[in-house]
């Protein structure tokens, strides 16, 4: 039976289809989308992070931490990180790993999600580099994170928080609250901010808020923080970020779908200009493009409380051009 833990993890996690409205713009067709099929060991994959030079993406389970590597072209997989090693597996700790992504160094940085903490483990050998946790307060709900040159910010999406490590070459420094996100962002009840993505400059964050659907631009010189006007277009049950040039594409959760948004010079504002939705994408979490196509993790959370999760887990990769 699934604890009371783990239900009001889910809930901090997902938002049912009936809370996310949305509105089809046409063009995209189901067929578009094609499935990866994972190995037994990850269940419940959210996090998913892309190393480029070598043709293979990082894919992490949720429920025990385990981490695999896939090769793209083959789909062949090697088992990294066993279950169990970051964190205890089971439901009473779930999820325990959420955001990933590798930096330089080849190292994957790994959001803990509800334990609060942040794993740092080489991409190469499995072995953990260093597990950094918050010195004071509750846990919390450390979500995702964007790597830049000189730092990571992860966010948090049930206090407003936006923390921060410090990058120095191969050092690490400690995880840091670096902004207070209130009162320039309300956070309410359910998971707040999510997905994470920075400019190639390194110089602003987007970050989008699950439960109201909002973006927001972050300068990381001033800190200030602003609203990006879609239009009147909300990304309710927002997950993954990536960004391509002026282009944002976004996960929604709830309603099994990608949405595209061209930004606008300075990122003050947006529009929507295309949407994928298929029912194959169940509660999608992180993604990352490569040649032209978008990746993404369908977490299956949504199944997780009665046991109704379909083997195996798939991470599904479309083609860029079927999302405008």
């Amino acid at each position: 039976m699934i604890s009371r833990i783990l239900s009001t993890a889910l809930a901090g996690l997902i938002l049912s289809g009936s809370d996310v409205p949305s509105q089809e713009l046409g063009g995209s067709t189901a067929a578009a989308l094609s499935a990866r099929a994972l190995p037994d060991t990850i269940a419940y994959p959210e996090g998913i992070a892309h190393d480029r030079e070598n043709g293979v993406y990082y894919v992490a389970s949720a429920y025990d931490g385990a981490v695999a590597r896939v090769r793209i072209g083959d789909n062949a997989a090697t088992l990294v990180v066993p279950g169990g090693r970051l964190a205890p597996a089971g439901a009473d700790s779930f999820p325990v790993t959420l955001g990933m992504k590798l930096d330089g160094s080849n190292r994957l940085w790994i959001a803990g999600g509800a334990r609060g903490n942040l794993h740092v483990v080489d991409a190469g050998t499995g072995r953990t580099v260093t597990t950094l946790g918050r010195s004071e307060g509750p846990p919390g709900l450390l979500n995702d994170l964007a790597i830049t040159a000189d730092a990571a910010y992860v966010t948090d999406s049930s206090r407003p928080i936006l923390w921060r490590v410090g990058r120095h070459g191969d050092g690490i420094g400690a995880l840091e609250p670096w902004l207070q996100l209130e009162p320039a962002i309300t956070y309410g009840e359910g998971p707040n901010l999510n997905g994470i993505v920075s400019t190639p400059d390194g110089g602003t964050l987007i970050a989008v808020q699950m439960n109201t659907g909002l973006l927001w631009r972050i300068d990381v010189a001033t800190r200030a923080v602003t609203r990006i006007d879609l239009g009147g277009a909300l990304l309710t049950g927002g997950d993954g970020l990536v960004l391509v040039g002026q282009r944002l594409y976004a996960t929604l959760q709830g309603t099994s779908e990608i949405v595209a948004v061209d930004l606008a010079p300075g990122l003050a504002s947006g529009s929507v200009v295309g949407r994928l939705r298929d029912a194959r994408l169940v509660a999608p979490a992180t993604a990352f493009a490569a040649d032209g196509r978008l990746f993404v993790v369908a977490t299956q959370f949504s199944r997780m409380p009665g046991g109704a999760a379909l083997r195996p887990f798939n991470v599904y990769d479309v083609a860029l051009s079927a999302i405008d």
